[in-house]
């Protein structure tokens, strides 16, 4: 027997419960340990934070009003795990409202009236902003103030009556030439081109085919 092979035997194997190499205990013809990495002292920081110090950094060394409500209010931003063009476009949208919240004259969240946020609205519609880009910053506000009566920092009184700004209809879009070429490529039968065709050129929809047919005006 060699040397090796009598370190591995196991002595409690001739009461005859246990192996006669302390190897088959794992299964294996030969042990060995496996050594776990050291953890890395230093993981990297997500984007989300930076960003999110980053913008603490900005609000701290501004002159804007509310600068505590504002860094709180981003801080929940982040614990909610928003993402970071969300805390971005948050931070945007309270930089500017504060901004002319500050030049009003105001400095306090409680100061805080309904004729500010249609002076703000009437502002950003003057700058010639399109009116889903006034729509999205209006929505941040609102977010921001929802924040601050949850806060008891200012009265509900501003969510009783919310400014609601209508939309223009969007317009479909046409159909690429590629993609309209493709379409009838496959179809065989004249009929199916035709009412596709009509389709296409009249705008009507299924509906209103179906009648057309059932009526016999087809």
């Amino acid at each position: 027997m060699q040397k090796d092979q009598l370190r591995n035997i196991n002595p409690n194997h001739l009461h005859g419960c246990h192996p006669f190499d302390h190897r088959d205990y794992f299964g294996e013809s030969s042990f060995s340990l496996t050594v776990k990495k050291p953890k890395d002292p230093f993981p990297p920081v997500s984007p989300r934070l930076l960003l999110l110090e980053r913008i603490l950094g900005d609000i701290s060394r501004s002159d804007l009003p509310s600068k505590e409500c504002f860094s709180e209010y981003m801080r929940w931003k982040y614990r909610r795990n928003c993402k970071p063009n969300t805390l971005r476009q948050a931070a945007g949208s309270l930089i500017q409202v504060l901004s002319f919240y500050r030049d009003k004259g105001k400095q306090y969240p409680e100061q805080m009236a309904r004729e500010d946020i249609e002076a703000f609205i009437e502002a950003l519609q003057d700058r010639g902003l399109t009116p889903n880009t006034v729509r999205t910053r209006l929505c941040g506000v609102y977010a921001f103030i929802r924040f601050l009566i949850e806060k008891k920092a200012v009265s509900y009184e501003l969510l009783e009556r919310r400014i609601r700004l209508k939309l223009p209809d969007r317009l479909p879009r046409a159909i690429d030439p590629g993609d309209l070429r493709q379409l009838l490529s496959v179809i065989d039968t004249v009929h199916d081109r035709a009412l596709i065709l009509l389709l296409l050129r009249t705008g009507m929809r299924i509906g209103e085919v179906g009648y057309s047919q059932n009526n016999g005006h087809t």
